[in-house]
């Protein structure tokens, strides 16, 4: 599990851009982002150690 919140954390850092950097095909990830205070965007926000 750790590793999925370390690619998580990569993703919307910036660090991680394309799908093959982690086992994908050569895409680039886009990332989202969810409406504050939504149940998936605070999750997120506790994933990256952001305050609320």
């Amino acid at each position: 599990m750790q590793n999925l919140f370390q690619a998580v954390y990569q993703i919307y850092s910036g660090s991680l851009k394309n799908w093959q950097q982690v086992g994908g095909d050569d895409k680039s990830i886009r990332a989202f982002q969810r409406p504050e205070n939504s149940g998936s965007q605070t999750a997120l926000q506790k994933i990256r150690g952001c305050p609320r």
